[in-house]
């Protein structure tokens, strides 16, 4: 049995050897409805009739409808017929309940609406009871700020309802009663943390108002609370060697517990997935030296993918979406999810053809299996290590051109720390010195430290307290572009990267960085039609 045997598209009654990938237990889902929607019409027309034990009969019988799919699907149905998939904490249905509600049969959209999660309450106010807490959302407080994450918000509350309760109470009670008022989507994309205020601050809102303070704050104009297109940049320290986890340096993605759980030997995210019949997977193939840009050949195959072998997102055509995409010092990854395998690799291989590359198809877990996908015409061939950085890695000036004496000692010492990765003691031996003796050399060793420590608002404030001087300097530009576009503001690093090549720094790691940030930068404006970010 081939690695994604297991995954095949199957019909109703096949053997019980496969399991039924995404796409097929959705169909299924959709005849069952079909089958029994006059049952369920019914019900909903009559259920103030029904007594505890015939609803939960019911419910039951509904549950067993949606176990099609997955057991783990949580639900709720009522009113004008509405019937909402729930994500109830399991974040992982954010990429797959979607596309279930896209392949709802035509007959049935006008009259049933079908919701991926909670939609809110848009600003309406309903009583909300749980254990011994009874409040509505009038009198729930919010507030809100940016938090460090960008396009996210840290938020407190408070309400007079929550005096007797202690901290566990208290949160469970917010976070029900905010998913219910805002949406399971907005809360998802738009919080980063919750804090319990003692009592009402003055910048808190009723909850009825906080969803659209929350959206003025964490979206941008016209744009909606999707997760699948709101993606992040991430740095590894790559190790070297031939496995994705030795070497990736730099990546991007939309579904920070997958890469998390692949990284930290966790095969937990994946079996969410692969338990309702979906595969996250990552295509990749060695990169080629011949290859002028390779950042810019991989996009065009990760294009290739989303217009002519994944599916426009929500037409229920797809076969998968995009999860993001990495590059690594000897391979170009490409990370999906697939809804149906089969018809993935059928497309695929007819549109990587071209490429003279061996493309190979591997799951998104630690130890996972790996097959070739396809060869392309040209075959793999010989290949080198591509570009890229995996640190702030230019180099300051060197004892040779500093002079004599202990200044010169000083860069020896710091370019030999810096070599070694010992940013945190290049810190320690700067900061000894008083400040009003470091230099614009001194200034810039101790933001490039800061910055490959990750503490970019300190490179940032260091740089710019040096800016009159390193207006000239391509090193300073790629330094403050290289701090920005690890804060994913890609944005604000690209005209710093498009100065530093121009003075001159035109190596790969500017090259490199120059395109993330344009890509990054063109995602924010929604540019390129869609998620297409490398």
């Amino acid at each position: 049995m081939g690695l994604f045997d297991r995954f095949r598209k199957a019909e109703a009654g096949a053997a019980d050897d496969g399991v039924l990938c995404f796409a097929a237990r959705t169909e299924k889902f959709w005849v069952w409805f079909s089958e029994h929607e006059g049952e369920i019409d019914d019900f909903l027309a009559h259920q103030s009739e029904y007594d505890a034990e015939k609803a939960e009969t019911f419910v039951a019988f509904l549950s067993e409808g949606v176990g099609l799919i997955s057991e783990d699907i949580h639900f709720n149905i009522g009113g004008e017929h509405e019937f909402t998939f729930t994500i109830s904490g399991d974040s992982y249905l954010f990429f797959l309940l979607p596309y279930i509600i896209s392949r709802m049969p035509g007959q049935y959209r006008e009259k049933w609406r079908f919701f991926a999660g909670m939609p809110g309450s848009d600003g309406a106010n309903f009583g909300f009871q749980m254990s011994d807490i009874d409040t509505d959302f009038e009198h729930i407080f919010v507030s809100c700020k940016p938090s460090e994450t960008e396009k996210k918000a840290d938020v407190r509350f408070w309400s007079q309802a929550f005096d007797d309760a202690d901290d566990e109470r208290a949160y469970g009670f917010f976070y029900i009663a905010m998913e219910n008022a805002i949406g399971e989507t907005l809360a998802y994309v738009g919080i980063e943390s919750a804090e319990r205020a003692d009592s009402l601050e003055e910048d808190m809102v009723p909850l009825t108002q906080f969803g659209e303070k929350l959206r003025a704050l964490v979206l941008e104009d016209g744009e909606g609370p999707d997760p699948v297109s709101r993606y992040f940049v991430y740095q590894i320290d790559a190790k070297g060697g031939d496995t994705r986890a030795a070497d990736v340096f730099i990546g991007t993605g939309n579904f920070s517990r997958i890469i998390d759980a692949y990284y930290g030997g966790d095969a937990k995210a994946f079996g969410e997935f692969s338990d309702c019949g979906a595969i996250p997977v990552f295509l990749y193939y060695r990169l080629d030296a011949a290859c002028a840009n390779p950042i810019e050949e991989r996009n065009a195959i990760t294009d290739r993918l989303l217009l002519d072998v994944l599916g426009e997102q929500g037409s229920g055509l797809e076969s998968g979406l995009l999860f993001g995409s990495a590059m690594g010092r000897k391979h170009a990854y490409i990370d999906l999810l697939l809804f149906d395998r089969e018809r993935f690799a059928e497309k695929a291989k007819a549109a990587l053809v071209d490429y003279p590359y061996t493309f190979f198809l591997s799951e998104f877990k630690p130890g996972g299996k790996t097959e070739e996908l396809c060869q392309g015409t040209g075959q793999a061939r010989a290949l080198g290590a591509a570009g890229g950085p995996a640190a702030d890695d230019i180099a300051e000036g060197t004892a040779a051109d500093a002079g004599t004496g202990g200044r010169a000692e000083l860069l020896r010492t710091l370019n030999e720390l810096h070599a070694n990765g010992k940013y945190t003691d290049i810190v320690r031996t700067i900061e000894q010195i008083p400040p009003n003796e470091w230099d614009y050399e001194l200034t810039n060793h101790l933001a490039r430290a800061y910055n490959n420590l990750e503490d970019y608002q300190k490179a940032l404030a260091l740089l710019e307290s040096v800016a009159e001087a390193g207006k000239d300097d391509a090193k300073w530009h790629f330094r403050v572009g290289y701090a920005y576009i690890y804060m994913n503001q890609g944005e604000k690093a690209v005209p710093y990267f498009e100065k530093a090549i121009e003075l001159g720094d035109d190596g790969e790691d500017s090259v490199y960085l120059l395109n993330e940030s344009k890509r990054v930068a063109a995602l924010k404006k929604g540019r390129d039609g869609g998620p297409i970010l490398h």
